[in-house]
Formats: C-alpha cells, structure tokens, sequence
C-alpha cells in the first residue's frame, strides 16, 4: 500500500511541476503584464509568475520528498518524468499549443520508457530510515555540505530569478 502512496505522490509531483511552468510561461507572455487572469483574479505578472513557483515547490519540495519515502529513487525518478507528458498538456490546455506529431510521438515514448522503468524496477531498495540515521548524515561533513550547496543554489537561484526578471522588464 505504502508503494503505491509513493507512485501516486510521485506522479502527482510531476504535475505540479508541469502545471508550474506553464503558469510561469503563462505569466511571462501574456499581453497585459499588469492584468493577468489567475483563478478568477487579474495580478500582475509577477505575481502569478511567484504563485507558479509555490506550485513548483509543492511539487519538488513537498510531493517529490515525500514520495522518496515510499519508493525507490529509481522508481521515483521515473514516475516524475511523467511532468513532460502534464507539461504537454497543460501547455495544449493554457497556453492553446498544438499537439504536432514530433510532440505525440516523443509523450509516447516518454510513457513507454517509464513504463519499461517501472516494470524493471530494483526490488528491496532501502526508503526508510530512522531519524538518528538522518541526523548522522545531516551531522557528518558531506551531509553538512550537501545541504549548504543545495541552500546555496535555491537561494542563488531565487536571486538570479529576480536579477532576469528586472532585465527582462527593462528591456520588454
């Protein structure tokens, strides 16, 4: 039961992810930058552009994680990669992109190879860990600089972010 948690998490996590950065594409080329229409509501374009990141965080931050508890990496990984098939649709759904053969025939492919993952997936890989397991990582110095490169890149990240977005006004 719990595997099948994960699977659904996981999948769930690829949508957001795919519903995210249509909304971010959504919010950037929308013609009126001031009045962009978001669940009933005009905001400007960087507020929607920022609720699309909330949606992207959700999926990586909350769903993603959480479904690694429950499955393998492998199994994981392959599952998330289903956001290219959402992203497909949503982008069809809300941003009126068309279905071309190329783009039909690489989602085909893209849920075959997740399939064929799925079917050969590892069995009896470790998920579960206690929380001293957890703190020994987090206290030992590759733990330690783990999560100071991953802090390090998220807030870069959110920097460089703003410092585009600030171009990007100027010049548009």
């Amino acid at each position: 039961m719990s595997e099948v948690v994960g699977c659904v998490l996981a999948v769930a996590a690829g949508a957001s992810v795919a519903l995210s950065m249509v909304m971010q594409r959504y919010a950037l080329t929308y013609p009126d930058q001031k009045h962009v229409p978001l669940l009933c509501v005009k905001w400007p374009a960087n507020w929607v552009w920022i609720v699309a990141l909330v949606v992207y965080g959700i999926g990586t931050g909350a769903l993603y994680s959480v479904a690694g508890l429950f499955i393998s990496l492998s199994l994981l990984s392959a599952l998330f990669a289903t956001l290219l098939i959402f992203n497909l649709w949503f982008a069809r759904r809300f941003l009126n992109e068309k279905w071309t053969p190329n783009r039909v025939i690489g989602a085909v492919g893209i849920l075959i190879g997740t399939t064929l993952c799925v079917i050969g997936r590892a069995q009896g890989v470790p998920t579960e860990y206690t929380p001293d397991e957890v703190a020994d990582m987090f206290a030992s110095a590759k733990g330690a600089a783990y999560f100071s490169t991953l802090c390090a890149l998220v807030i870069g990240s959110v920097v460089a972010i703003i410092i585009v977005r600030a171009i990007v006004a100027r010049v548009y």
